[in-house]
């Protein structure tokens, strides 16, 4: 039964109704104004609470919180997601590089074999017919990015079959590019005694600047070698390096006049480019692998030849030096980019930017010239072989 009292007084903003003789109380609006602020926030209409779906229990949603917590909720939720996708992204890449660098890996196996360039191996009945050379080193050997026919050694070989037809050469280009004097001399008398050449021709150095793989015989107390040495094992890294490396050579080196390849090089004294970059323990490296190199070439009585670079590298003035102390001849390739250069031929002729500088075919055509009488020299002086010149070109 309703209470008369409640009728006759109704709370404040409710007017009574009387329906078939029931009284109830009906809402009346009142304007947002005539109440307190704390009875607004108290007294929303219920349409302004939201709800889940129908046939679940109704419960207020985050959007029904003070406005500071359905902001510091929406920060974490999108705090999580940044953070989820920022896992996706470093787990993407991490598998991108270890499938990278197992390619890598892969490539370093078989790309020596494939890259290689050697001539066919000869039988122990071919040697006293065949004057042979082994040239070993680096990417200067090797000839790249030049065909290889344009590679020193290819042109040496042609060049000595032209001028003594009687006799037949056969050099054997073991160069691979970015290798360092370590490794080179690591694998020299295994070749020595595979390939039985008549003359050993090295041309390696530059790359113990940055590459520290296999030098553990260095003794040298160089904090920073070993660590150097591990983390080139990584293919990554290595190929990294080798970006780097080239890169700061482009930067020093290069510049462009008048759209030609200008060799600014040609105005820094040797010594003074030498000292930027020379240290107690690349100039020791070199000193004990090219020692080592000497050795074995002597044991097998050999004679070795080394070959020095067109520009001054750090390591020019060291290899000169080593040749000296070791009483090996060094050939100096600057000397010959000199006389092309007097010769007429333009910068653009003779170097080309390739992960560094590097000669093109006609300073190689220069450098194989140079080696001629070396050639003929070490082999009547070591072989008792005498050339019969019969094309003076």
């Amino acid at each position: 039964m309703t209470n008369a009292g409640a009728l006759d007084n109704p709370e404040p903003g409710r007017h009574a109704v009387r329906e078939s003789g029931i009284e109830r109380l009906e809402a009346t609006p009142i304007a947002a104004t005539a109440l307190p602020t704390s009875d607004r926030t108290e007294r929303r209409s219920v349409k302004d609470v939201p709800t889940v779906e129908s046939g679940q229990s109704e419960r207020l949603l985050p959007t029904a919180l003070p406005t500071g917590v359905h902001a510091t909720l929406a920060m974490t939720s999108a705090a999580r997601r940044t953070r989820r996708a920022v896992l996706r992204g470093v787990a993407y890449l991490a598998s991108c590089l270890l499938v990278l660098e197992v390619g890598l890996q892969v490539a370093g196996l078989v790309a020596p074999a494939l890259l290689a360039r050697r001539p066919p191996h000869r039988t122990p009945g071919d040697a006293g017919d065949v004057i042979s050379i082994l040239c070993v080193g680096d990417s200067h050997t090797y000839g790249a990015p030049l065909p290889v026919e344009e590679s020193y050694p290819a042109q040496l070989e042609a060049l000595l079959g032209r001028r003594y037809p009687g006799r037949r050469f056969a050099l054997a280009n073991l160069g691979v590019p970015g290798v360092n004097t370590a490794y080179v001399a690591n694998r020299l008398e295994r070749q020595l005694l595979e390939l039985r050449p008549h003359l050993v021709i090295v041309w390696v150095g530059v790359n113990n600047a940055w590459n520290a793989i296999e030098t553990d015989a260095w003794t040298v107390s160089d904090p920073w070698l070993a660590l150097r040495r591990l983390a080139l094992r990584v293919k990554l890294v290595r190929l990294a390096t080798i970006l780097w490396h080239g890169r700061s050579e482009r930067a020093e080196f290069e510049t462009q006049v008048d759209g030609r390849f200008a060799v600014p090089w040609r105005l820094l004294p040797v010594e003074r480019r030498a000292e930027q970059l020379r240290g107690d323990a690349l100039e020791r490296g070199i000193e004990i692998d090219m020692g080592r190199m000497a050795s074995t070439a002597r044991a097998r009585d050999t004679p070795i030849l080394f070959v020095n670079y067109p520009v001054p590298f750090s390591v020019v003035p060291i290899i000169h030096r080593v040749g000296e102390k070791l009483g090996v001849p060094v050939l100096e390739t600057f000397q010959e980019l000199t006389r092309a250069m007097a010769n007429g031929h333009d910068d653009s002729e003779l170097m080309m930017m390739a992960a560094g500088p590097h000669p093109r075919g006609l300073l190689y055509a220069y450098v194989a010239e140079a080696m001629v009488p070396w050639v003929v020299t070490a082999l009547r002086d070591r072989h008792g072989i005498a050339l019969e010149e019969t094309d003076r070109r």
